[in-house]
């Protein structure tokens, strides 16, 4: 019995290359793309690297073409009524899938494509764009995740090569994002880390997914120590914004409020020049009412970013403030401190109102109405409290 069960088994080993054989002479009698994948999606993994680039280079040859007669058909889309130009995505969505394949196996070989590679990924970014026009999320992963999927190919694995990488890797994460695609967001972000226009939102996004994993007190603790290990990894993406920003919001409750003081303290010893770390610990300051401490770090926040607008208005409100705090002590008297203090504040929340008039970034009007309030100057506080 044990001999027939032997034989039996070799004979399935058999069959099972003989099929993958098959795959493989039909892949390469295939007319169309479509017919192509549609035998490689039956399986290919038991295929040896040989015979797995003889199906991904036939899969290239027939995208290849495909694509050129679409593109040729794009370029003249706008004289072509009806035509319809998903079309021409779809075959360049096909020429970079079956680019990516063939690279796994052979680095070089889909080189030979380059110039339409290019071409293909410039349609994505079309594709892309559309879909954030028109808040199509699915459209906006789907293509421009494949224009970063694709840069290792048409740079040979350089992507310092393509500096649109980061960039169109974030509008990726966040297309994901918006789509709660958390795998995807943990997948584009990291290109996107390290660029200095992306990498601190990049960072924001990919830690709202993790954050998202955290169901214990055990996967608390872990999920902060990851965030710690990221702090000074990412220096020009400044990532460090969106790390330590993270970590204050999540340990805001009050029994943490030592180990965040601790962990600004470090920060700023060792980054001085950290306006984020500086603004984070004005906010725990003033969330404290430490009114001394928050002034002054959210004047070191503001000498080193002066257009911080958050900052400035969290520095104008601990101003007005401590000054309350003054008053109520001297029993209701504005004494000259006070008043001082009444004054920046002024002066800090007018510099808001001229950068920020429509209230985009805080809502400067009722504080500053307050400060003329407490000076006594009705016709200024009457003034500020009818501006829209």
């Amino acid at each position: 019995m044990k001999k027939l069960m032997m034989m039996a088994v070799a004979a399935l080993f058999a069959a099972s290359a003989n099929a993958q054989t098959d795959i493989v002479k039909l892949v390469k009698k295939a007319k169309t793309y479509s017919d192509a994948m549609e035998l490689v999606n039956q399986g290919v993994s038991a295929l040896s690297n040989e015979d797995k680039g003889k199906v991904y280079t036939k899969l290239c040859e027939l995208a290849a073409k495909e694509f050129s007669a679409e593109q040729e058909n794009y370029i003249k889309k706008d004289l072509t009524p009806g035509y319809d130009v998903n079309n021409a995505y779809t075959a360049a969505q096909s020429l970079l899938k079956s680019s990516i394949l063939l690279r796994a196996v052979d680095a070089k070989a889909p080189l030979k494509y380059i110039a339409q590679l290019n071409k293909a990924r410039e349609m994505m970014l079309n594709a892309g764009q559309e879909g954030l026009d028109t808040k199509d999320y699915n459209k906006v992963l789907a293509n421009l995740g494949l224009y970063v999927d694709a840069a290792d190919v048409v740079t040979d694995g350089n992507l310092a090569l393509d500096p649109n990488v980061p960039q169109i890797a974030y509008f990726s994460t966040w297309g994901a994002s918006e789509l709660k695609d958390d795998a995807n967001v943990m997948k584009y972000s990291t290109y996107a880390l390290n660029d200095s226009a992306y990498g601190a939102p990049a960072m924001s996004l990919m830690l709202n997914a993790m954050e998202k994993k955290v169901a214990s007190k055990q996967d608390s603790v872990e999920f902060v120590q990851k965030m710690k290990g990221m702090i000074g990894k990412y220096p020009v993406g400044k990532a460090d914004d969106a790390i330590l920003g993270k970590i204050v919001s999540f340990y805001s409750a009050p029994q943490y409020a030592a180990e965040i003081d601790k962990l600004l303290d470090e920060t700023v010893a060792s980054n001085p020049k950290s306006d984020m770390a500086w603004a984070l610990k004005g906010q725990t300051a003033l969330n404290k009412m430490d009114y001394d401490a928050a002034i002054m770090a959210n004047k070191k926040a503001i000498e080193l970013n002066p257009k911080f607008t958050q900052v400035r208005f969290n520095l104008a409100t601990g101003q007005k403030d401590k000054a309350m705090t003054i008053i109520d002590a001297a029993g209701g008297n504005v004494t000259p401190e006070a008043k001082a203090l009444v004054d920046e504040a002024i002066a800090n929340f007018t510099q808001i109102r001229e950068e920020d008039p429509d209230h985009e970034v805080v809502q400067w009007k009722y504080p500053l109405a307050q400060c003329y309030y407490i000076l006594g100057n009705t016709a200024k506080y009457e003034e500020t409290i009818a501006l829209p």
